[in-house]
């Protein structure tokens, strides 16, 4: 018995993609750019201004954490020209003696220009305050390139100089209540306010 075989139709030769095909691929892919993009637009805006509200909020954690712990009078320190948040301690207590060396070593930065470009100028006082009145930062942070700080607001009144603000943190953990706002390079702000006694934190968005 002669084994029995079935033939297969010829393979039809291979073919490239027609033009509708390609131009369904390109449609496709357009359609997802559209779609994604201003996803991701949205998900980029208003980065640089959020990073900068989660650094103040850090800073204001750890200056109300450090006094209380350490039983220290703890503050921070706001600067508009440079955007640098500061925590800084000071060894007296709380007292009128320590407040007039505080307004005195706010002064100081008014009268010295904090914004200046000489940093060793700088230095030199902050050494000066640390060996008068023990200020000192203990933690430093800055807004993000592009935001600035536009406003601040305190409970207390105190208004050290145009361009530096200061508020305190007693070892009771009694936070000074204050409001900063708080602008990017795109127009979009943040206003920040930072309850009196509990120190928590509530933050509004403009042109967002």
């Amino acid at each position: 018995m002669k084994p029995h075989f079935t033939k297969r139709p010829p393979l039809r030769a291979r073919r490239g993609f027609t033009l509708i095909e390609l131009l369904l691929v390109v449609m496709i892919a357009a359609l997802s750019v559209v779609l994604v993009i201003p996803g991701y637009v949205n998900s980029m805006r208003g980065a640089k201004l959020k990073s900068s509200v989660e650094s103040i909020r850090s800073v204001n954690r750890h200056a109300k954490a450090m006094a209380v712990l350490q039983q220290k009078n703890m503050g921070i320190r706001y600067n508009e020209e440079t955007g640098v948040i500061d925590v800084i301690t000071m060894k007296r207590s709380s007292n009128t003696a320590s407040m007039d060396g505080y307004t005195m070593e706010m002064a100081g930065y008014r009268a010295m220009g904090l914004g200046d470009s000489n940093e060793s100028i700088q230095d030199e006082y902050e050494a000066e305050q640390r060996e008068l009145f023990g200020v000192e930062a203990v933690m430093t942070r800055k807004l993000a390139k592009g935001v600035m700080l536009t406003e601040f607001e305190s409970n207390t009144g105190e208004a050290f100089d145009r361009t530096v603000h200061a508020v305190r943190y007693p070892p009771t953990g009694v936070v000074e209540g204050h409001m900063l706002r708080i602008e990017d390079d795109k127009g979009i702000a943040a206003i920040l306010t930072v309850e009196h006694i509990t120190g928590s934190i509530s933050v509004e968005y403009e042109n967002y």
